[in-house]
């Protein structure tokens, strides 16, 4: 009890079809604020990843749970047979799945050793000026 616990499921055939489809038509158009996927989730394999924050746009669990006390949010990945992102992207797109505008380059933070080093150069200068 109170142990974290992880599940991994994997959809071949019919059943990963029909999961797609209702995934593109049903689940996708239910997310709120959803402004399209982002087509930098396409790893450099070709292999598509997203995240959900709840379980709210997948309306059919509604009927397995009893209470929406515990909000549990999961990744889906779409695993295929495409060798470069450029291809992992066009088959999704060809698929159906609404892409939107790619998603603004993260800004990483400066180091604190740069940080320090240039306010010990100011601090230099400042000195040289008195």
């Amino acid at each position: 009890k109170g142990m974290q616990c992880g599940v991994a499921v994997t959809l071949k055939g019919d059943k990963m079809m029909d999961f797609l489809n209702r995934l593109n038509t049903l689940i996708l158009p239910r997310v709120r604020d959803f402004e399209g996927l982002w087509p930098t989730s396409v790893d450099n394999w070709g292999n598509f990843w997203m995240g959900f924050e709840n379980q709210e746009p997948f309306k059919e669990l509604d009927a397995l749970v009893d209470s929406r006390e515990l909000v549990h949010g999961f990744d889906v990945g779409i695993i295929n047979n495409c060798f470069t992102q450029a291809d992992g992207l066009k088959l999704m797109k060809d698929y159906g799945f609404p892409f939107g505008d790619p998603r603004p380059p993260k800004v990483k933070p400066e180091p604190l050793w740069m940080a320090n080093s240039k306010k010990a150069k100011k601090k230099a200068a400042a000195r040289k000026k008195r």
